[in-house]
């Protein structure tokens, strides 16, 4: 996360799921509006299908899947993927409609379909390791065991050009759309939320980026979710299953923000609760193997919690996440080996890498400082496990 006014963000949250939706859908933004023609329908761009009447474009329906201009709503894009598309973690054809064929391949449980095929998941090089997403837009990976060797634990993978289509959210600080939050899933893929409120996938593997179908600026209980933390955590203990949950929604990172979860085939967020409203400012999450959430609440007096999955309410007994000099900059963290890693830049903007043990509760003190990246985002897959043989 990233506080963004004068700095970055208003704590501008500089700081996945388990699976793109079944096919990567997207409705361009419209021009303003100069008058239409009686009949024509088009695709909004928050996933409405609308329709001239009387001279205006009115809603007509919210597309739960996806939106074509020449199609309406969708269950899949024809043109993508060969006409093969996914449904419910099968894989189907994609008819010229937009609709649903025949079934292609029954998908088992531990390899649901991802953009047409049957994939195996926690295959792809590199799911053990942390990633972050720097304000500079560079992706790099932390190795923990690196760090505990003596050894640099950052490598840069490259540098982000994600296509945004839209302008920052209001009330974030002004300026070219910039990374807000990112988690990783279970195939090698890094969720990247910016701070125009867009989502993006991202390769760990070489830095390269698509959209997708995500609807920015969804409805809320408490306005829209507009920018968030994010952090995948599994279904139940050692399952392959996984869900990307999210926490926040106002550009502010004022305490008692949302909790919600996003569906991994429709990338729609559904909000869940409401978030502890003692604190500094909003959580960033992560989550692990055992199916357990954990947010970082960043401050003077950092603590980091265990959250219920179901309410985003405190589920366990407080972490000690250390101090940090001033009003918290930039903020994001993971979970790796039984040991939160933390990634803070301070007000006097000193960036470094703090870690606190689970088992003891207790903080482990500064492990790196003077990095010189300001980390807004980190994520680490599900695939990881919860503990490291000694």
């Amino acid at each position: 996360m990233f506080l963004g006014r004068p700095l970055l963000r208003r704590p501008l949250h500089v700081a996945l799921l388990a699976a793109v939706a079944a096919v990567a859908l997207s409705c361009h933004p419209k021009a303003a509006d100069t008058g239409c023609h009686e009949g024509d329908q088009r695709c909004s761009d928050r996933g409405n299908l609308q329709e001239c009447v009387d001279g205006e474009w009115k809603r007509t329906q919210w597309c739960i899947t996806g939106c074509i201009d020449e199609l309406g709503c969708v269950q899949c894009d024809p043109a993508q993927n060969d006409g093969i598309a996914c449904g419910g973690g099968d894989v189907y054809e994609c008819r010229p409609d937009g609709l649903l064929g025949a079934l292609v391949e029954d998908c088992p449980d531990t390899a649901p379909c991802r953009e047409g095929e049957c994939t195996e998941p926690c295959t792809a090089d590199g799911l053990d390791l942390i990633y972050v997403v720097d304000a500079s837009y560079r992706l790099l990976s932390f190795d923990p065991r690196l760090l505990e060797a003596g050894s640099p634990p950052f490598e840069v993978i490259g540098n982000l050009s994600c296509p945004t289509q839209y302008s920052n959210v209001p009330g974030m600080v002004e300026g070219t759309p910039s990374p807000f939050s990112m988690s990783v899933d279970r195939d090698g893929y890094a969720w990247v939320l910016y701070t125009s409120g867009e989502i993006f996938k991202v390769d760990i593997q070489d830095a390269s980026c698509e959209p997708t179908n995500f609807q920015r600026l969804q409805p809320g209980t408490h306005g829209a979710w507009e920018v968030f933390g994010m952090g995948y955590a599994s279904d139940q203990p050692d399952s392959d299953n996984e869900h990307l949950f999210v926490a926040g929604g106002s550009p502010d990172v004022a305490p008692g923000g949302m909790f919600g979860v996003i569906a991994p085939d429709t990338l729609q967020i559904a909000t869940l609760g409401t978030l502890p409203t003692d604190g500094e400012n909003s959580p960033e999450l992560t989550g692990n193997s055992k199916a357990e959430l954990f947010g970082y609440f960043p401050g003077s007096s950092a603590t980091i919690r265990q959250l219920d999955r179901t309410s985003g309410s405190q589920a366990g007994t407080e972490i000690d996440a250390g101090t940090v000099q001033g009003r918290v900059h930039a903020w994001a963290f993971a979970y790796w080996g039984d040991k939160f890693y933390i990634f803070v830049t301070d007000g006097s903007g000193d960036s470094q890498v703090m870690r606190s043990d689970r088992q003891t509760g207790e903080f482990d003190g500064v492990l790196m400082h003077s990095l010189p990246y300001v980390i807004v985002g980190a994520g680490v897959s599900t695939c990881v496990p919860s503990a490291f043989p000694d």
